[in-house]
Formats: C-alpha cells, structure tokens, sequence
C-alpha cells in the first residue's frame, strides 16, 4: 500500500515543482512593480518640493534683483561730488 500511494503522490509532486517557480515569478512581478510604483510616487513629491523650493528662490531672486536695480537708481540719481584739491587754496 505504501507504494501505490508514492506513485499517486508523485505526480502532484512533480505538478507543485512546475508550478511553484511561475507563481514566484508572478510573486516577484506584482511586489517589484509596487515597489517601483511607491518609489516613483516618492521621486514625484520630492521633484514636487523642489519645485516649489526653486520658484520660491526665483521669486526671491527677482527681489533682489529689483531691490539693486532701485539702489542703482537712487545711486545715479546723487550728484557726484568732486574733491578739487587746488594747490593754491
């Protein structure tokens, strides 16, 4: 009896061991792919932040820029006073 029933279990054996690899593989593919897809959506809102972080720094720069282009004005604006150093005086 105990050999009729490793002859009958044999088969499902040698099933199990076709079988087990494709449903790792499609184990393996479904985690990557989340993986992937939450690595992605972290890249997404760190591009989003640097963004935000550029325009804030662009913004901040066209401040400056026009705060020296004002000084610059009011620069030109001063007469110029020369000193003569005259020897006769």
């Amino acid at each position: 009896m105990n050999g009729n029933l490793m002859y009958a279990i044999f088969p499902i054996i040698t099933f199990l061991c076709y079988i087990a690899p494709a449903i790792f593989i499609i184990w393996f593919l479904v985690k990557f792919l989340k993986v992937q897809n939450e690595r992605n959506f972290i890249f997404k809102s760190i591009s989003d932040k640097l963004d935000k972080l550029e325009n804030l720094n662009i913004g901040k720069q066209e401040n400056l820029d026009q705060q020296e282009s004002l000084v610059n004005l009011e620069k030109q604006d001063q007469p110029h006073q020369e000193h003569i150093d005259s020897p006769n005086t």
